[in-house]
């Protein structure tokens, strides 16, 4: 994926240049030059990452989460922008059926789990190109690429007869690229309500994560490994653009 997504940066930025070159001259007259972007909405997990498969080593067992970006941006032309993101994203960590299966394994037992969150925060750049649809609203495409980092604090079950599984804090940084499609609606001079719906994806690699299972007092049982994850997000965010 990273080589088709460089391809469509290529292409992009290809077109921008012509772009730029032929409207130089409108360019000069837009009201704006750039713009700054706060946006919030719910975020849902895609592919492995929402899976809770306990048997699928790549499960992220993640949940519906939220999502805070700021964006801003640059005018090139008057349909190509050069923009850059920041992005935080929370996500509950779900392992109901992780639970289950030691309730099924100790039926005398009741487990318990400490709640622990998927925490995302990522730095990308890239272009997009808008379009208008009538007087008052505008539609934008956009394709960025940068790093995220991706954690997860230490989680742990606990069993009523004193027994414990424990998974050592995971955390890593990785390259991520992002697709978006929104809208612009003007609701006065310097501010627009914005909206998008965006599509983002990473591959972070976690070394030396370590799994602890000490029952009833026995002797510990550890594993460590290295594993990879696929991240997927989708999107919904909605907010307010200050045009400068």
């Amino acid at each position: 994926m990273k080589e088709i997504f460089f391809t469509f940066m290529f292409a992009f930025i290809i077109y921008a240049a012509g772009e730029a070159q032929d409207n130089n001259n409108n360019f000069c007259t837009k009201a704006d030059i750039g713009y700054v972007n706060i946006t919030i909405g719910p975020v849902i997990p895609v592919g492995n990452f929402g899976n809770k498969d306990i048997s699928n080593k790549s499960s992220g067992f993640a949940q519906t989460g939220y999502n805070f970006e700021l964006n801003g941006g640059y005018h090139l032309t008057k349909s190509i922008d050069i923009n850059a993101k920041i992005l935080y994203s929370l996500l509950n960590y779900d392992v109901s059926n992780l639970l289950n299966s030691y309730a099924t394994q100790y039926p005398a037992t009741s487990w318990t789990s400490l709640g622990e969150e998927w925490e995302l925060i990522g730095g990308l750049a890239g272009i997009s190109f808008s379009h208008n649809f009538g007087k008052n609203f505008s539609g934008n495409v956009k394709i960025l690429g940068g790093l995220m980092s991706s954690s997860m604090p230490e989680f742990s079950l606990k069993g009523s007869d004193g027994s414990t599984y424990t998974e050592s804090k995971r955390s890593a940084k990785s390259f991520a690229y992002l697709f978006s499609v929104g809208g612009i609606y003007p609701i006065g001079h310097i501010i627009d309500l914005s909206a998008d719906v965006e599509y983002l994806n990473a591959s972070p690699t976690y070394t030396s994560i370590s799994q602890t299972f000490i029952h009833s007092g026995n002797l510990p049982v550890i594993n460590t490994s290295d594993f990879n994850q696929s991240i997927g997000l989708l999107g919904f965010n909605i907010g307010v653009r200050l045009k400068f």
